[in-house]
């Protein structure tokens, strides 16, 4: 399965929405916590199960960071290597 079969249906009949309260205490913690969050706002607005995507996802992000192979999240986000190259050079 790769990421865009996980793309949410356009009549939205299966939308939730998820709210988090945050109690600002000044923190970096909270302001990194806050930050992570809010970014991830729009990846859950395109998914139809968060969940989902991100256990599909985390093998392949592992593989990236931990031994520095591409390859699969390549093929999972369905890239071949005019794409890479064509987003390198924007």
């Amino acid at each position: 399965m790769s990421i865009h079969e996980l793309k949410k249906d356009d009549d939205g009949s299966t939308a939730s929405k998820t709210y988090i309260e945050f109690n600002s205490d000044g923190s970096d913690t909270q302001r990194e916590a806050y930050q992570l969050v809010r970014r991830g706002g729009r990846i859950r607005e395109g998914v139809e199960d968060v969940d989902e995507l991100y256990a599909q996802l985390t093998p392949h992000l592992a593989a990236v960071l931990f031994e520095d192979d591409a390859t699969g999240i390549m093929e999972w986000l369905e890239l071949d290597e005019d794409d890479w190259e064509a987003y390198m050079d924007a």
